[in-house]
């Protein structure tokens, strides 16, 4: 066995009632060189007593605290990004359980093929308990995966990958602690337009992820008017800049990204900023057809909403299903949230039996 150490990165806020359940994955690894990291970003709940009450118990898990950086996620994935020894990343969501074998079997990978900047393993939903998860994250095809990215088509989530923390080092890559959501879209992007060399691995999820409404989470608010200005904001930014700037194909699908959102942002019966106005209406002449009417469709409803809101709902009901609702296909369809095939059901199953083993050791 590889005695490499793996770093596991937890961001955590008032999580008192579920973070055993993800720190328990963790300790359950048949794997046994790990570091636990886990940030608290402020946990006004009982979500540091619960932690504390496990760090005492091990003492590969530490507990650190956000202080002076922005609040959120973003900012306690970096704190404990450079307080991590490991040769290995992973950055795990408080809401979610890896396998028992999951880290082993990343790890294995990893140094059978030292030439793989990372590797993605699959990850699938929950709500209540791991044996009801029956939904993909999202699936990979033939497609590349960064031009889905830029189409907002988010092929991994966050607990996906496993990175050598020398490759995020070397292309200075970092989450944004200013972007307050789509942090895990942008670091992945920032990722692959390095060009690295990675892998998707695993026909079956080694991780799941929680979805219960009755906990708040950065999705919960993800269509707040605060957060889609600050993503038109991002959007602005990265549409400008190299390497994206002058690649077509980069640039028309940030393009769509950045209109539909626009689109989200004037339901919210809020003109768009000049700014944003100005990155929107790129001018090039080989854009996609389709995509300059959906240029044309932003300018004009952001025009009549300047003009009297009672305009804007009638321009939008005459022309949103022509020029935005029948282009959300343009650049392929997702496979987020694909259900489980009967077969992939019987092999989770048959997954669950020999962790329930593996746990009774």
């Amino acid at each position: 066995m590889s005695k490499k150490i793996i770093s596991i990165i937890v961001p955590v806020f008032n999580r008192a009632k579920i973070i055993v359940d993800t720190i328990s994955s963790v300790l359950h690894q048949t794997y046994p060189y790990w570091e636990l990291i886990i940030v608290d970003d402020g946990s006004d709940d009982d979500t540091i007593r619960v932690v504390n009450n496990m760090v005492e118990t091990d003492e590969r898990i530490k507990l650190l605290h956000r202080s002076l950086k922005p609040k959120g996620a973003n900012s306690c994935r970096n704190i404990g990004f450079d307080e991590s020894i490991g040769e290995y990343v992973i950055f795990l969501d408080a809401d979610d359980i890896l396998l028992p074998n999951a880290i082993q079997e990343r790890v294995n990978f990893l140094v059978e093929n030292p030439d793989l900047d990372f590797i993605v393993n699959r990850s699938a939903f929950f709500k209540h308990d791991i044996a009801d998860a029956d939904v993909w994250w999202n699936l990979p095809d033939e497609r590349n995966d960064l031009e889905r990215f830029l189409v907002m088509d988010v092929v991994w989530q966050t607990t996906g990958p496993t990175w050598r923390k020398a490759f995020l080092v070397k292309n200075n890559i970092r989450f944004d602690e200013f972007l307050q959501s789509s942090q895990d879209w942008d670091f992945h992007i920032q990722a692959l337009l390095a060009q690295p060399g990675y892998r998707h691995v695993g026909l079956m999820p080694d991780n799941v992820i929680r979805r219960n409404r009755n906990l708040n989470s950065i999705s919960s608010s993800h269509g707040s008017h605060a957060k889609l200005l600050n993503r038109l904001v991002h959007y602005s930014e990265m549409i400008q800049s190299n390497p994206i700037a002058g690649n077509l194909a980069w640039e028309s699908r940030l393009l769509f990204t950045f209109l539909n959102e626009s689109v989200r942002f004037l339901n919210t019966r809020n003109e768009l900023p000049d700014r944003i106005c100005a990155a929107l209406m790129l001018r090039n002449k080989n854009l996609p057809q389709d995509i300059k009417l959906m240029q044309r469709y932003v300018w004009n409803a952001n025009r009549w909403l300047h003009f009297n809101l009672v305009f804007h709902k009638i321009y939008r009901k005459l022309f949103y299903e022509k020029y935005i609702g029948k282009k959300q296909t343009l650049f392929g369809n997702s496979k987020y949230r694909t259900p489980f095939s009967i077969e992939e059901k019987s092999k989770w199953k048959q997954i669950l039996v020999e962790n329930e083993k593996i746990n009774k050791l």
